[in-house]
């Protein structure tokens, strides 16, 4: 049997058997996931790997391809299903079976679109996906239902304009097979937007991210963690780049076409984190965090160079590091405390420090600061922003640079409101005697992997993500990162040299303070050492930004989900069908009162003509006779 067939159908049959018997249910998924990631190691090494098996008409082929862009994503998406597996040892689930079922079919289903060579094998697998996201959503919480409704509705509709524009590319370019496919008719546009949609609904960019602040409610956080933060990021950022480097790659784009893109990822960034600044709940602010990311993406990819291009890869892996990481850690607190609200959290950093310092370096990846693997993704994309700014001489491309940077600014803010009101300052009243740890190794073992990677892959940008991951995925030739006004970016040296400052720094500091001991009252808070000891609330962390002109009515009406593309296209639906309701109303109604007037009329004219007088009757039955004694005669 051909290697490929295997990382879809092991965790298929591994998932139907995980759903059969629940007890074996926990082991067993670990098992199919490390068999699973094992043998995408050799796929990774292997190479290309063809499989072709005549299936139906048309050319409708059962057809696998490993391209060396999906070799990466088969492997990093079952190593993060290897962790979630893991992380979920402990887990405490009332559909256990159900729960590693969905993750294992997930598994294989996700790995059959990025090895798919053709495109209805392709839409058919990406369709199950979208399935098994609903059912996933749906075995969470109480208001999961409602959730995974409209998570369905939203990736729904993004389908359906990928399944048109697969149509559309499939009448253009003559052919199903995905590794053929090169489209330069002029007609390209159409089907090039609607790609454009199925792929950044499934990154989730705006307007199609709305179900992920809810399905971080309702969903379970390792839900969370495995597909949004992962698996719905490897797909989107999969199909937008075969987008641009397979599909449409003999296509000389507007820069004005590309500049729309762009601005959907800028507005992302933006829209996003100035919402997640006044979350007072962990898990939305993480979850803003994961939009965020789409726009980087989006950013990075939309601007159709091989820069820009490495840029979303990198970003990409360094997203699905954090966030996971994130979302994990979000679900140990709650595992602990039993809610992931800032209000009622505070000073776990000695009660949970591996956790701590998981959020710490992934808040910190995340921020873009060095010489973590978010700043050198951040540097990429910057940088390629510059040289397509200095290309096309377009104002806006600064302006999307700028976004981008003040997104990192942001972002930094917000983790600095997670980091100090559910880590530092005093702990809560409530919790000082309760027994709260980092609990299990296999609940802090994941987020330390993915914290690590964090650090890793950021130190070693060039040596491992670049050379390892990113180039080989990328059939263009990927230029070296040339300086140009700011400068060069060698993570090895810098992560050196700031090692190096923060050991002078601790040195100094700690010469100084044997000889100048002071101590003194704090005045953070004021010259009140009473607020000092009463704490300040996280949830007052950039409230005041609620209440400045033009925020105000702007975070009242998105509070209210005003701003929500899900709500508005139910509201219009909601009014279209009052409007055709009363048209046909309307209609019936007048059409009732037409045939009302005539039967009136016609029933007037019969009661005329029938008077009750003994001439008319006789005149009638002459009036018969005539007409009888005519159709007898001829």
């Amino acid at each position: 049997m051909n290697l490929l067939i295997y990382p879809i159908i092991i965790p298929i049959i591994g998932g139907i058997v995980v759903f059969a018997f629940r007890k074996i249910a926990k082991i067993f998924s670990i098992l199919i996931t490390l068999v699973t990631l094992i043998i995408s190691i050799i796929i990774f090494s292997t190479g290309e790997i063809v499989l072709l098996e005549s299936w139906l008409p048309y050319g409708i082929d059962f057809s696998l391809k490993s391209y060396p862009l999906s070799n990466v994503c088969i492997l990093f998406a079952t190593f993060i299903a290897l962790l979630i597996s893991i992380y979920s040892l402990k887990s405490e689930h009332n559909k256990i079976s159900e729960y590693y079922s969905l993750i294992l079919l997930n598994l294989g289903i996700v790995n059959g679109v990025f090895l798919s060579n053709n495109l209805v094998l392709f839409i058919l697998f990406w369709e199950i996906a979208a399935i098994i996201l609903y059912y996933s959503i749906r075995i969470g919480g109480e208001n999961s239902y409602i959730t995974a409704t409209k998570s369905l509705f939203i990736i729904g509709f993004s389908d359906f304009c990928l399944l048109l524009g697969i149509i559309i590319v499939w009448n253009l370019a003559g052919t199903f097979d995905m590794s053929k496919i090169d489209i330069s008719n002029k007609f390209f546009l159409l089907p090039f937007v609607l790609l454009c949609i199925g792929s950044i609904a499934k990154i989730g960019a705006i307007p199609f991210h709305s179900w992920i602040p809810d399905a971080s409610k309702d969903a379970q956080v390792e839900i969370m963690a495995y597909l949004p933060a992962s698996i719905d990021k490897l797909l989107g950022v999969y199909l937008l780049i075969r987008i641009f480097m397979d599909f449409f790659k003999l296509i000389e784009f507007d820069f004005n076409i590309l500049l729309i893109l762009m601005l959907i990822g800028a507005l992302t960034i933006i829209v996003s984190l100035m919402i997640a600044l006044v979350q007072n709940d962990l898990k939305k602010i993480i979850a803003y965090f994961n939009i965020s990311s789409a726009g980087y993406l989006i950013l990075g990819i939309a601007t159709n160079t091989a820069m820009g291009i490495a840029g979303g890869m990198s970003y990409l892996i360094s997203t699905v590091f954090w966030t996971s990481c994130l979302f994990l850690c979000s679900g140990s607190i709650e595992k602990q405390i039993g809610t992931t609200n800032i209000d009622d959290l505070g000073g776990l950093s000695k009660k949970m420090p591996i956790t701590f310092f998981a959020t710490l370096i992934a808040a910190i990846s995340i921020s873009g600061i060095p010489p973590f693997s978010g700043f050198f993704a951040k540097w990429i994309i910057y940088q390629n922003l510059i040289d397509i700014y200095k290309t096309n001489n377009s104002n806006l491309v600064i302006l999307f640079l700028i976004i981008a940077m003040f997104g990192s600014a942001l972002l930094l803010a917000s983790s600095i409101k997670i980091i100090y009101s559910v880590f530092l300052g005093n702990i809560k009243d409530n919790l000082v005697n309760k027994n709260i740890s980092d609990y299990h190794w296999t609940i802090w073992l994941p987020v330390s992997i993915l914290s690590i990677l964090s650090v890793i892959f950021g130190v070693f940008a060039y040596q491992i993500p670049l050379k390892l991951f990113i180039m080989p995925s990328l059939a263009a030739n990927i230029p070296p990162l040339t300086p140009v006004f700011t400068g060069l970016w060698q993570p090895s040296i810098a992560t050196f040299l700031i090692i190096i400052g923060l050991i002078i720094g601790i040195i100094i500091y700690l010469m100084q303070a044997v000889k100048n001991l002071r101590r003194t009252e704090t005045y953070t808070y004021g010259e009140d050492p009473n607020i000092y000891k009463a704490g300040f609330p996280g949830s007052d962390f950039y409230l005041s930004i609620t209440e400045a002109s033009p925020f105000r009515s702007l975070y009242k009406k998105a509070s209210k989900g005003i701003f929500d593309a899900h709500n508005i296209a139910i509201s219009s639906i909601k009014f279209f069908s009052i409007l055709i309701s009363n048209f046909i109303d309307e209609y019936f109604q007048h059409l009732y009162e037409i045939i009302e007037n005539i039967t009136a009329t016609i029933s007037k004219l019969s009661s005329s003509l029938q008077g009750g007088l003994l001439s008319i009757y006789i005149f009638w039955s002459m009036v018969g006779f005539m007409v009888l004694l005519f159709i007898l005669c001829r």
